[in-house]
């Protein structure tokens, strides 16, 4: 089973996400809301085969949605890594060309790193 790792961005989204929604909705919605993400997760981690480049987002980064986020992710042999989350009303497009360079980087970096255990 691959293995499944959050960059400390993609934290800092899921953090984000929980605040804004604890204040919108509650934190008992936020909790399950943020649940979804964890169940994504497990599934990604079953069946990476689901992620898919979606050319009219990133022609380098896998895609996932859940509910009306975009999972970014990067798959390295038999590791996903989740590279940041985003809201689907975010202008996705020019969000991830602003971040693409250091999200490239931040693979690498968490790579070297994995292969260095």
């Amino acid at each position: 089973m691959p293995k499944l790792y959050l960059t400390a961005r993609a934290l800092d989204d899921l953090q984000e996400i929980f605040d804004y929604s604890a204040e919108e909705w509650g934190e008992e919605l936020a909790l399950k809301y943020i649940q979804s993400f964890e169940d994504a997760f497990s599934i990604l981690k079953e069946n990476k085969g689901i992620l898919k480049v979606n050319s009219n987002i990133s022609s380098k980064f896998r895609t996932y949605f859940v509910k009306k986020h975009c999972v970014i992710c990067d798959v390295v042999k038999d590791t996903i890594f989740i590279l940041t989350i985003r809201h689907t009303s975010m202008n996705l497009l020019e969000r991830l060309k602003d971040l693409e360079p250091n999200l490239e980087e931040e693979v690498k970096i968490l790579h070297t790193k994995l292969n260095s255990r």
